[in-house]
């Protein structure tokens, strides 16, 4: 919101608030300079290099291999998880 205040101090004169951001928005209703989906506006970081954004996932065709990984991700982030428990109960036994 304060964003568009700014801008609106700023001169800009057609500004439009998104109810739940860029990717609430159907794809080509909104138009833009280089028909590029807006949606996509706010897809960055680790969730957007591994196509975890909800839209990255509606526009992405499932494959036998996306599921592979999907799966072996879960499976390295579980045992992360367990290894870093193991290591916080062996760093609390130790300063006992």
């Amino acid at each position: 919101l304060a964003a568009f205040e700014q801008l609106s101090r700023a001169g800009y004169e057609n500004i439009a608030w998104l109810n739940g951001g860029c990717e609430a928005a159907e794809a080509g209703v909104i138009p833009t300079i280089d028909g590029k989906d807006i949606r996509l506006a706010g897809v960055g970081g680790v969730s957007g290099w591994l196509g975890w954004n909800p839209v990255q996932q509606q526009m992405e065709e499932p494959s036998e291999n996306s599921e592979l990984v999907n799966n072996l991700v879960k499976v390295f982030v579980f045992i992360l998880g367990i290894d870093v428990l193991a290591l916080a109960y062996e760093f609390l036994n130790a300063q006992q």
